[in-house]
């Protein structure tokens, strides 16, 4: 902003100068006075018809905003609910179930200008555990707890998560009230006695906590799509207990990693929203090995970006593709990829690979295009890093990944 001092006199501030000259003027002959006097009465006429025109306006305005208070439809938010800004709110709850494997995965979104919704993802869904491989996306809280959960579905997605929130089965039981509706659309069929039964049947039914959270963590005899269903049918009644507040909303906002603010506003945000959208996420089934072995899932290419694109925009970390990189261990310390790992999922890259380099014993870390067109993504990475040397691979650069990181002793683990 310029210095007042020194703004230049505009036409109009010339203007009124000049008529308070001309206000100490008198006016010396009858004639002057008789028009100066005829000037005055008509100012005084055109002061009286503007002061009642404005006092009508105030009253008509006035009128209308008693209206409005008076017959305005009040809606009560939850309790200390938080209102999800421009940029959009995320929350990661996982339920644990048995060996801590995660069992229900739900990312809830909220923002006021999209539709709310809640992802739900398969715990068997092949995934990049970036830092530790290729695995389960139910085998990140197992393995990294609350931050590996994160990094999982960031990698996979390309999303923000603003908050994650890892409970046990138990926990979860704890904080439902007495008893919610829920209506199944699959029943809960498990084996007994060499046999199958019935445990849950479908249908509308009030549950109490313990056979909900049984609900979220117990696949059955189906497959993991028909767990899904009844995962989005207990969602549901979850997240309507949450829009009244209470300990439900007050346990799953307790974040475990991340931003309070933003997974409770994620929440009620959805919670508040009778036409949020739930669903799972557009996975494929891949071949299972044989007879006893669980069915896998993946994510295809497609099913993120139409995700990214129709659904969270407002999550994306970046604009286009996202680089693809691999790190490999040069330096032989255990745990020495899984921070450059989470530096470079933040920032906006995507794992595809981790995995141990030729050799153990590289003092400097290298960042290698895989091709000149990647020059500037390896540059950029070794901007992140602070450390290593730049190198470009153009005789035969990889295709299935953009930049290769080599971990050498210059990076600590």
């Amino acid at each position: 902003m310029a210095d007042p001092r020194h703004r230049k006199r505009s036409k109009g501030s010339t203007d009124i100068r000049r008529r308070r000259v001309a206000i100490g003027e008198r006016p010396t002959t009858a004639r002057d006075l008789n028009r100066t006097a005829t000037q005055d009465a008509a100012r005084r006429r055109s002061r009286r018809v503007v002061t009642a025109s404005a006092a009508a306006v105030a009253m008509v305005a006035g009128a209308v905003a008693l209206t409005y208070w008076l017959t305005r439809e009040v809606t009560v938010p939850p309790p200390d609910a938080a209102v999800p800004s421009d940029a959009g709110a995320s929350s990661l709850v996982v339920v644990t179930g048995e060996g801590d494997l995660g069992a229900s995965i739900a990312l809830v979104v909220s923002h006021p200008a999209f539709p709310d919704r809640v992802a739900l993802f398969p715990p068997n869904l092949v995934a990049v555990l970036p830092g530790f491989g290729e695995q389960t996306i139910g085998e990140a809280p197992l393995i990294g707890g609350a931050e590996l959960s994160e990094l999982t579905v960031t990698n996979l997605l390309g999303t923000r998560v603003d908050a994650v929130s890892v409970l046990t089965a138990e926990q979860l039981a704890a904080l439902i009230p007495a008893g919610l509706e829920v209506d199944l659309p699959v029943p809960l069929v498990v084996s007994e006695g060499g046999g199958e039964v019935v445990d849950i049947p479908a249908g509308r039914t009030t549950l109490d906590g313990p056979t909900l959270a049984r609900l979220l963590v117990t696949q059955g005899s189906g497959d993991q799509l028909s767990w899904l269903q009844r995962q989005e049918a207990v969602w549901k009644a979850l997240l309507a207990s949450v829009a009244g507040g209470g300990a439900l909303v007050d346990g799953l906002g307790t974040v475990d990693r991340g931003n309070p603010d933003l997974g409770r506003a994620a929440l009620v945000g959805v919670a508040a929203d009778p036409d949020f959208a739930l669903t799972g996420l557009s996975v494929g089934r891949i071949g299972v090995a044989g007879p006893g072995s669980p069915e896998l899932y993946e994510l295809p290419a497609k099913a993120v970006a139409d995700f990214l694109s129709d659904q969270v925009p407002f999550l994306a970390l970046r604009e286009g593709e996202r680089p693809r990189v691999e790190i490999l261990n040069g330096n032989g310390d255990i745990g020495t990829t899984q921070p450059v790992a989470a530096l470079l999922v933040r920032s906006g890259f995507r794992v595809v690979r981790t995995d141990n380099a030729d050799s153990s014993d590289y003092a400097q870390s290298q960042v290698i295009a895989q091709g000149g067109e990647h020059q500037q993504d390896a540059l950029d990475i070794r901007a992140l890093l602070a450390t290593g040397e730049v190198l470009v691979d153009q005789r035969q650069p990889s295709t299935v990944v953009d930049v290769t990181i080599i971990v050498g002793k210059d990076l600590p683990g």
